[in-house]
């Protein structure tokens, strides 16, 4: 039986430089974290219009629950499959939270 979301999304989170107490500036820290299920289809070199007006050629399409947490745009993303595959990887030039279910564009 196919899943609905067979695939985990994950975002990478970067944390604010920070002063020691010798004053001196951490380097930011990436982390990449889980934020929920997904399914990708690949784009095929299609476009998408986005919020800002421009026509961009996006790569993928990833489908996810309606429930998950906003995703910005800009934001590095990775779909990762059950045996810990990257699949997809790249920027998100689009998220829409629609009536049954959210989608981002990379």
């Amino acid at each position: 039986m196919a899943r609905q979301y067979p695939y985990v999304l994950e975002v990478c989170q970067q944390s604010s430089p920070i002063k020691d107490e010798n004053g001196d500036w951490s380097k930011p820290v990436e982390e990449w974290v889980v934020v929920g299920k997904c399914r990708d289809e690949v784009g095929n070199g299609r476009s998408i219009l986005t919020a800002n007006g421009i026509a961009e050629i996006f790569s993928a399409l990833i489908q996810m629950p309606k429930c998950i947490p906003t995703i910005l745009v800009e934001s590095q993303i990775r779909v990762i499959d059950s045996e810990g595959n990257t699949r997809i990887t790249g920027r998100v030039i689009n998220f829409v939270r629609s009536q049954m279910h959210a989608q981002l564009w990379v």
